[in-house]
């Protein structure tokens, strides 16, 4: 029987697991393994500096993350196109007169008259020194939109009201091409539809101009402020 220990026999200290450069399975600290920092992604609905930069020129389109947008565009009742309007074969644009002002215990109210091509949506605002056809400025800027338009035949549309009716009729008698006045009864916002909505529009969109140069520059713009004719046209 040999008594010697064979090569392949582990040594007694192999066997108790103490032998130099081999650990046991609970020798030493436990090894904390820190993850990698969590990463959140930005919130695609939220925009970036120069997104909001960019829209700050204009606030066009309206945004939902915009508080001036929010504030300016507080929606109001509808006023839905006349069946009339939608079946007018001819060109036609339709006027309203609008008063505005920011104070309501200051008498600094002024007039604007909003122009709205109904099959383009295309849109003017323009500050009048009257309601009428006597201020000639207004005339001429009336025949530069049309021009601007590339209208010949049409109808000019107006709310009846009667400042407004001898403003068209001055129009109407200085265009060459065939122009067609069409007056509903005065005062009825439903009968002239496109006009109502394009009023909203512009009122809308004057007070997101406004309050977002006030909000940048901390002043204060009165209505008769060249600013507010520019933030109009």
């Amino acid at each position: 029987v040999e008594t010697g220990t064979s090569e392949h026999d582990p040594s007694p200290g192999q066997q108790a697991g103490t032998s130099e450069g081999i650990a046991s399975p609970g020798d030493g600290e436990d090894e904390v393994v820190e993850s990698a920092p969590i990463v959140t992604a930005r919130d695609p609905g939220c925009p970036t500096a120069d997104e909001v930069a960019h829209h700050n020129l204009t606030h066009l389109p309206h945004r939902s993350w915009c508080q001036v947008c929010v504030m300016a565009r507080g929606k109001e009742n509808s006023h839905p196109y006349t069946r009339g309007e939608k079946e007018n074969k001819k060109p036609t644009v339709s006027f309203d007169y609008k008063s505005f002002g920011q104070e309501p215990k200051v008498d600094d109210k002024v007039n604007a008259l909003i122009v709205r091509d109904n099959s383009t949506k295309t849109t003017y605002a323009h500050l009048v020194s009257c309601k009428g056809a006597e201020d000639d400025w207004i005339v001429e800027k009336i025949l530069s939109d049309i021009d601007e338009l590339g209208h010949s035949e049409m109808i000019l549309k107006g709310d009846g009201e009667p400042a407004l009716v001898q403003l068209l009729k001055v129009v109407k008698s200085r265009r060459i091409q065939n122009t067609v006045l069409e007056h509903p009864p005065a005062y009825d916002p439903q009968s002239n539809g496109a006009a109502e909505k394009a009023v909203q529009e512009a009122m809308e969109q004057l007070r997101a101009l406004k309050l977002g140069l006030v909000q940048r520059l901390g002043v204060k713009l009165e209505t008769a402020s060249p600013v507010i004719e520019w933030a109009l046209e």
